[in-house]
């Protein structure tokens, strides 16, 4: 039994790492080792021997020149390509399966490595979920309910809101943005008969949103909380859902004509311009409460904050 598992994981592995090297040879700061067939065997999988700094050690990639910004500009590119274009999925992408290193040419270089956990997307699951995640940015909520049917999501609104840490949709009509600051911190015994109900409802819709994920889901969903934590671990230099957006406007098969194109075109910019000036806002607003208000008490660690809202 071991020796067949080992066999299959082999062929995953090999299989998939070609398959990423190969749809995304337009990236040319991506590398993926290469398969050497004569030398791997059903048990054994041989594959180049690969240079560079895992981003499991920031400093380290920090101190070597690299810089964090090009860095997750790159690795964000890497995996909504996937998401959103190909369909074939790295589910592992943790820090320890990345390195950076400088090419030949002496340019910044993505190694993707362990390419055994895959998941594939079929063309109309992949384009739903490139429209849904562009129709939450620019709200249109009709096609968010259709794209998050076509996803096998049994309440769209509680995904939209868990993958972009905001409030959407009846989510937000049932104040779930009250659950933060006081509101969030009042008891449970100590709300009103209206607010326990409200409380218990949006729990069951985010157990059930999780719980029936659909399994092809599941994994995107994990592949997209690893880059987060990644972007998160190196400040946030780039504001990780925006790129996503770009990516997945462009991959999203919504036969719209000119003027409709031009009106989503445009809340998409509106939407990025307010949240960029929120960011400023509560950047400078955090900077300030740590100088003059709680300065005694140490700073306020302003990329926690920032995971709300662009890591």
């Amino acid at each position: 039994r071991a020796g067949r598992a080992e066999a299959v994981v082999s062929t995953q592995s090999t299989g998939n790492s070609e398959a990423c090297k190969n749809e995304l040879k337009d990236l040319d700061f991506l590398y993926v080792p290469a398969v050497h067939h004569k030398l791997s065997s059903k048990r054994i999988l041989t594959m180049d021997f690969a240079e560079g700094i895992s981003l499991v050690d920031t400093e380290k990639v920090k101190a070597a020149g690299h810089d964090g910004k090009e860095i997750m500009t790159k690795v964000i590119r890497i995996f909504s390509e996937q998401i959103f274009r190909t369909g074939t999925i790295h589910s592992d992408p943790h820090p320890g399966n990345i390195l950076v290193r400088k090419n030949k040419s002496g340019k910044l270089e993505v190694v993707v490595i362990d390419h055994g956990l895959y998941e594939r997307l079929p063309t109309q699951y992949r384009e739903a979920f490139a429209s849904f995640w562009h129709s939450v940015i620019i709200d249109d909520y009709e096609e968010v309910q259709r794209s998050g049917k076509l996803l096998g999501l049994n309440y769209p609104d509680m995904m939209a809101t868990l993958l972009f840490f905001k409030p959407y949709g009846k989510m937000k009509e049932m104040g779930f943005g009250g659950m933060h600051g006081e509101k969030r911190r009042k008891k449970f015994e100590d709300m009103t008969e209206e607010e326990k109900k409200k409380v218990e409802e949006i729990r069951h819709m985010g157990h059930d949103t999780l719980d029936s994920l659909p399994k092809e889901l599941a994994l995107v969903f994990r592949n997209i909380r690893l880059i987060q934590g990644i972007n998160l671990s190196f400040g946030v230099p780039v504001n990780r859902v925006r790129l996503m957006a770009e990516i997945a406007v462009r991959n999203s098969k919504k036969n719209e004509d000119f003027i409709t194109n031009l009106k989503s075109q445009a809340k998409f910019e509106w939407h990025f311009f307010v949240l960029d000036v929120r960011n400023w806002i509560l950047s400078w607003t955090l900077w300030f409460y740590s100088w003059f208000v709680k300065k005694e008490e140490g700073k306020v660690d302003v990329s926690q904050a920032a995971l709300f809202l662009k890591a």
